[in-house]
């Protein structure tokens, strides 16, 4: 069993990414973080292997052969609307030119996107953020709490 002080501990992430050696990075860095990681280099493998309200949160690469992350998170996110994305890009793009290009509005914070090459600290701390924000309204849906 992992141990951490991660209150998230036990959460599921789904990284789809075609680089091999940031894959293993983030599995190993997060993993160390208590939560549960699946990788994919494939989206069609990827969305072979989705199941419905097992994610916590996707990590996808903009960039992926064959669909790119864009596509490949709305065919995941017609499966699971409840499900979390982060986008990762090695391009030369930047916060505001990615909301442009995404067009996602449920993508309100910038912890939805992640610049490669980024500090294994600045990776957990989004993570962390986007995570504990879907947390806070699960529990405050138990509760009987609405949010606007």
């Amino acid at each position: 069993m992992i141990k951490s002080n991660n209150s998230l501990r036990g959460q599921n992430i789904m990284i789809v990414n075609d680089e091999d050696d940031i894959n293993l990075l983030f599995e190993m860095l997060l993993s160390g973080e208590g939560y549960n990681v699946k990788v994919f280099t494939n989206p069609h493998i990827a969305i072979n292997n989705f199941e419905r309200d097992l994610y916590d949160l996707l990590i996808i690469d903009i960039l992926l052969p064959d669909l790119n992350g864009f596509e490949l998170y709305e065919r995941l996110r017609s499966l699971d609307i409840k499900v979390k994305v982060c986008f990762l890009t090695a391009g030369e793009i930047n916060y505001e030119q990615f909301k442009k290009a995404a067009s996602f509005p449920e993508i309100t914070t910038e912890d939805c996107f992640i610049k490669i090459p980024v500090e294994n600290s600045v990776l957990i701390r989004k993570v962390k953020n986007i995570l504990s924000i879907q947390l806070n309204y699960l529990q405050s849906q138990e509760k009987g709490f609405t949010t606007a």
